[in-house]
C-alpha cells in the first residue's frame, strides 16, 4: 500500500543532511543568517570578502572532510575532527591576508575534493566514478530545485506587495537566501551517496551521459578542432603569430575532451586516449599564443594561469594516453593541486608576478629617467612608447595589488608617479544631500536644468560646455551670459551648492576624472540646476520671487 504523504517526508531530508554533515549544516545556516540581517538592514557593510569566503569555503572543506572520515573514524570523532579543521582554518590569519585569487583556488580545491578525497587509494576508479557521476547529478539537480524554489518565492513576494500593498523592499533578498544558501546545500548534502553506496564498483554508463558525450560534446569539439587547424594551416603559410584568443578556444577544446574522457569511462572506448595526440599539435598553438602575449604585453596573473593550464593539459592527456584513459579521477587531483600550489605561497603567481612586475618597472624607470636630474625636470609625462609601458604596467599593479604597491618602488621621487598613473574618478552624488530637505532659493528669476556627459551629449543644445584650469563653463549664448564653477572646490570639501554673484548652482551629480601630478580634472558627468536672473526667460523657466525644491518622487 502506498504511503501517504506526511509532513516528517518534508523534514527527513534535512534531518538526514544534518545527522551526517552537522558541521557544513550549521555553516549553511549561519551564512543564511548572516546575509539575511546584512539586508534587512541596508547593506551594513558589516561582514568582508574574506568573512564570506570563511563561510563558502568552510562548507566544502568541512563536506570533504566528513566524506573523507566517515570511512575511517566513528561518527562523534568524524563531527569532532571536521569542527576543528573548520576551525584551524577560520581562526588562521591566512583568510584575512589573501586575496580573492588566493581564496578562489582554495575554494576550487576544495571543491573537487569533495568528489576524490575518499578515493585516494590505489584502484578504486570505478567507485570514484560512480560517486562522481551520481553527486554531479545531485549538485545539478540542487540548482534547478532552488531556481525553481527562488521564482515561486519571489513570484508570491510580489503578489503580496502587488495584492496586499505591502513594501516587501527589506526582505526582498530573503528568497535568494533561503533558495539558493539553505535549500541548495541542504538538498545537496541529503543526497550525495551514503557510505556503502560510495563504494559500489559495478559501473554502467547512463544512455542520456552517453548520447550526450558522443552526440553533442564529440561533434562540438570536432568542429572547433576543424577550425583551428585551418588557422593553424593559414598560421604555417603565412607565417604569422598565433592570435592570443586561440588559448582560450584551445582550452575549451581540451576541457571537452576531458569531460568526454569522464563520461565515456565505463565504455572502455579509446577515443579519449587518443584525443591527446589529436590535440596535440593545438597544444602548441596555444603554448605560441602565449608566448606571444608574452612578449607583445608582458606577464600578468592572468596569462601565467593560462600558460599553467597549457602545461597541465600536456601532462595529463600524455597520462591518460599512457593510462588507456583509465585512472580518470588523476584529472581532478592533478587539477585541484596544481590550483592549490599556484595560488598559495610565496611562490603562487600572484606573487610571482608581482615581483617580476616591479622588477621590470624598475627597470623602465631607470631607463626613462636619469636619477642625475632634478625630479621635475624628468619629464614624467613621457610621451613615448617606453613611458606608456610604464605606465600601462603600474596601472596593472595599482589595479592588482593595490595604490601602495609604490613602496616598493627604487626611485622613491618616481612614487607621486606611480599613485597616480591612474586617474582617480571622484564621484559626488547630491541627491541626498541636496533633497535632505526643502531648499527655499530667493531672488532668482530663471531657472535652467542641465545635464552633460563626457561622450558630449546633452539634454539641451541651448546650453554649452567647456573646462579650464579646472573651472566648468555654463554658457548660454542666447541670454549671453556665462557661469563658472569651481570643481576642485565642489569635490574637496563635498558642495552641492555653489552661489556666486547673480547665480547659484545646485549640484545633482558629479563625476570627474582627476589627475592629481598635473593638477587636473577632466569632466565626465555633470547633472543639476542652474539659477540665475535675466530680464526675459525664452529658454529657461521663469520663477516667482522664490521657488522650493523638493524630492523628487
Amino acid at each position: 500500500m502506498k504511503k501517504s504523504f506526511s509532513i516528517s517526508d518534508i523534514a527527513q531530508k534535512p534531518l538526514l543532511a544534518a545527522k551526517r554533515f552537522p558541521v557544513t549544516v550549521f555553516l549553511a545556516v549561519a551564512y543564511a543568517a548572516m546575509l539575511s540581517i546584512d539586508k534587512v538592514q541596508h547593506y551594513t557593510g558589516l561582514f568582508s570578502y574574506q568573512q564570506h569566503s570563511f563561510f563558502l569555503v568552510s562548507m566544502f572543506i568541512s563536506t570533504a572532510a566528513a566524506l573523507w572520515l566517515e570511512d575511517f573514524v566513528s561518527s562523534w570523532k568524524k563531527h569532532a575532527i571536521t569542527a576543528a579543521i573548520t576551525l584551524i582554518w577560520g581562526a588562521s590569519k591566512f583568510i584575512e591576508q589573501s586575496d580573492t585569487i588566493e581564496l578562489t583556488a582554495i575554494g576550487i580545491a576544495a571543491f573537487l575534493a569533495l568528489f576524490f578525497l575518499p578515493f585516494l587509494k590505489k584502484g578504486s576508479d570505478n567507485a570514484f566514478w560512480n560517486f562522481a557521476m551520481d553527486t554531479a547529478c545531485q549538485l545539478a539537480l540542487a540548482f534547478i530545485f532552488s531556481c525553481v524554489l527562488y521564482i515561486g518565492l519571489w513570484g508570491a513576494e510580489e503578489a503580496i506587495e502587488t495584492f496586499f500593498g505591502v513594501n516587501t523592499y527589506s526582505v526582498a533578498y530573503i528568497p535568494w537566501v533561503f533558495s539558493f544558501v539553505l535549500a541548495a546545500p541542504l538538498y545537496f548534502l541529503a543526497n550525495i551517496p551514503g557510505k556503502a553506496a560510495k563504494r559500489r564498483e559495478e559501473v554502467a554508463i547512463n544512455k542520456a551521459l552517453k548520447v550526450f558525450a558522443l552526440y553533442v560534446l564529440v561533434p562540438v569539439a570536432a568542429i572547433y578542432t576543424v577550425i583551428l587547424y585551418v588557422y593553424l594551416a593559414q598560421i604555417i603559410i603565412t607565417w604569422e603569430l598565433p592570435n592570443g584568443l586561440v588559448s582560450y578556444m584551445v582550452s575549451a577544446i581540451a576541457f571537452i575532451g576531458l569531460l568526454t574522457a569522464v563520461l565515456l569511462y565505463p565504455t572502455r572506448t579509446t577515443l579519449p586516449r587518443y584525443f591527446g595526440l589529436i590535440l596535440l599539435p593545438l597544444l602548441v598553438l596555444m603554448s605560441a599564443g602565449i608566448i606571444r602575449r608574452f612578449n607583445d604585453y608582458g606577464i600578468t596573473v592572468a596569462r601565467c594561469y593560462v600558460l599553467l593550464m597549457n602545461l597541465w593539459f600536456y601532462g595529463i592527456y600524455a597520462y591518460l594516453f599512457v593510462t588507456k584513459a583509465k585512472r580518470v579521477k588523476w584529472m581532478l587531483i592533478s587539477f585541484s593541486a596544481l590550483t592549490l600550489i599556484a595560488s598559495v605561497g610565496p611562490w603562487s603567481v600572484t606573487a610571482y608576478t608581482k615581483r617580476a612586475l616591479l622588477a621590470e618597472v624598475n627597470r623602465l624607470s631607470l631607463e626613462l629617467y636619469n636619477a642625475d636630474i632634478p625630479p621635475d625636470e624628468r619629464g614624467m609625462f613621457d610621451n613615448s612608447e617606453k613611458a606608456e609601458r610604464l605606465r600601462n604596467k603600474v596601472r596593472y599593479l595599482q589595479n592588482m595589488y593595490g595604490k601602495e604597491i609604490a613602496d616598493g618602488i627604487i626611485m622613491p621621487e618616481l612614487s607621486a608617479l606611480y599613485n597616480n598613473a591612474l586617474y582617480n574618478n571622484r564621484y559626488v552624488y547630491a541627491y541626498s544631500k541636496l533633497y535632505a530637505q526643502p531648499l527655499h532659493i530667493n531672488n532668482f528669476n530663471t531657472l535652467v536644468h542641465f545635464n552633460h556627459s563626457y561622450d558630449n551629449y546633452k539634454d539641451n543644445i541651448n546650453i554649452n560646455y567647456s573646462v579650464k584650469k579646472n573651472l566648468l563653463y555654463i554658457a548660454i549664448p542666447s541670454h549671453d551670459r556665462t557661469f563658472s564653477v569651481p570643481m576642485a572646490q565642489i569635490i574637496d570639501n563635498e558642495e552641492v551648492i555653489y552661489q556666486d554673484s547673480g547665480y547659484a548652482v545646485l549640484i545633482e551629480m558629479l563625476a570627474v576624472k582627476r589627475f592629481e601630478m598635473s593638477d587636473s580634472i577632466a569632466l565626465a558627468n555633470i547633472k543639476g540646476i542652474l539659477l540665475y536672473n535675466h530680464a526675459s526667460s525664452d529658454t529657461a523657466a521663469s520663477l516667482s520671487d522664490s521657488i522650493t525644491i523638493r524630492r523628487p518622487m
